[in-house]
């Protein structure tokens, strides 16, 4: 799997500001039951702080496109959004909006069925608590995910995140999330519930350098499969993050 992007920020006025960004994947599997695909994504931002300075209005158009042996799958969302400093360690988020979604299939399958297209909707709540000492987000995202074969699928996740500071260096890390997956696709049928827990710490070896190790459960349950089957995983990982901070 290869991943790149970029992005442009730009102030445009003193409360108005507009962001660019572009990300791109690239995925190949080594079964041949799954399918490689490339998956582009487009996004822009708008966004306006109100007079009162704790409101902030935003509208962020995203065009994404996946590509396939299989098919074609072009999407397009309108995400509306407003943020709101309840105090000055808690902030409340809720953005939403409508999705199209147009798949083209390719040849000999395209004999079958050359087009279909889907409408739906996207949305991105969230609940923050921040501070010097720890921070906590709760929220809830309504996305399309793919599937090894190239279906869309619409994906509900709920999640809790919560950090704390233990020392000048030290800093541990919880997330708990239950997501569930739906599609009726051409390919296959997805009726999916997933519950992850995911602990960690974290060590700044210096102010741009952090070592993080943890432990990630996961438990998927597949409502298709007869007796509702369940399957567990378990990996612990280890990441270093590398910040090269830009002098002007």
């Amino acid at each position: 799997r290869y991943d790149a992007g970029a992005g442009l920020s730009c102030q445009i006025a003193e409360l108005s500001s507009i962001d660019i960004d572009y990300s791109y994947q690239k995925t190949e599997y080594e079964s041949p039951g799954q399918v490689d695909y490339d998956y582009d994504e487009v996004s822009l931002s708008y966004s306006r702080r109100l007079k009162s300075r704790v409101d902030v209005l935003a509208l962020r158009p995203v065009y994404s496109v996946y590509d396939s042996d299989l098919n074609t799958v072009g999407s397009v969302s309108v995400f509306l959004g407003w943020s709101h400093s309840l105090t000055e360690i808690y902030s409340l988020s809720a953005f939403a909006g409508p999705r199209h979604t147009q798949i083209r299939y390719r040849y000999p399958l395209s004999l079958l069925k050359e087009t279909e297209d889907n409408w739906g909707y996207v949305a991105d709540l969230s609940l923050v608590r921040s501070d010097e000492t720890w921070s906590a987000r709760a929220g809830y995202t309504r996305t399309l995910i793919y599937s090894s074969l190239g279906d869309p699928i619409e994906n509900n996740r709920f999640s809790l995140d919560a950090s704390r500071r233990l020392t000048k260096r030290l800093g541990a890390r919880f997330l708990i999330s239950y997501s569930m997956s739906e599609s009726t696709g051409f390919f296959s049928r997805e009726d999916t519930r997933n519950v992850s827990i995911r602990p960690s710490v974290n060590y700044m070896i210096t102010q741009d350098h952090r070592l993080e190790i943890g432990y990630e459960g996961t438990i998927n349950s597949d409502r298709i499969l007869p007796g509702d089957q369940e399957s567990e995983r378990s990996r612990i990982w280890i990441g270093l993050t590398l910040n090269y901070p830009q002098k002007w």
